[in-house]
């Protein structure tokens, strides 16, 4: 049986990459979480800073994915990121399917995501983790098959 950490974990591979993490990405990931959180760091806090570590994406599997719909500019070393209205639509539409296979979403969830890519008041990774802690009794309900599968 899963440990809470490997689901949390599993559970932001899904949203951000579309996939199931393989055991020795996992194992890693899980072992830098439950140290996070023992030395203090709040779990959520915890599970945004590594989500982010998925999107910062040293094998391209992020940038080939759900992050080939933002755009990165880098000045004097310093890189941001943005999304233009269509790119912002991709990801959160992205992440609604691979969490919760919702492949048409209300247009005023879309907006309300997208409108925070856009405007920088939410990251993918912070976003893959409030869609899955904000998920209702149905979409719970497609995650946690997925997770098991996983």
């Amino acid at each position: 049986m899963a440990t809470a950490s490997e689901i949390k974990l599993t559970e932001a591979y899904i949203g951000l990459l579309g996939r199931a993490p393989d055991p020795t990405g996992l194992a890693y990931w899980v072992a830098e979480y439950d140290t996070a959180v023992a030395a203090g760091t709040d779990p959520d806090i915890a599970l945004k800073k590594i989500a982010n570590d998925f999107t910062i994406d040293t094998n391209g599997e992020w940038t080939s994915g759900l992050g080939a719909n933002q755009t990165k500019t880098t000045v004097d070393g310093v890189t941001t990121i943005s999304y233009t209205k269509t790119q912002a639509d991709a990801v959160v539409n992205g992440m609604y399917a691979n969490l919760f296979e919702k492949t048409t979403q209300s247009a005023a969830d879309v907006k309300y995501w997208s409108d925070q890519l856009q405007d920088g008041s939410v990251t993918a990774a912070e976003m893959v983790v409030l869609l899955i802690l904000g998920a209702g009794t149905t979409d719970a309900e497609v995650l946690g098959y997925k997770q098991e599968a996983a």
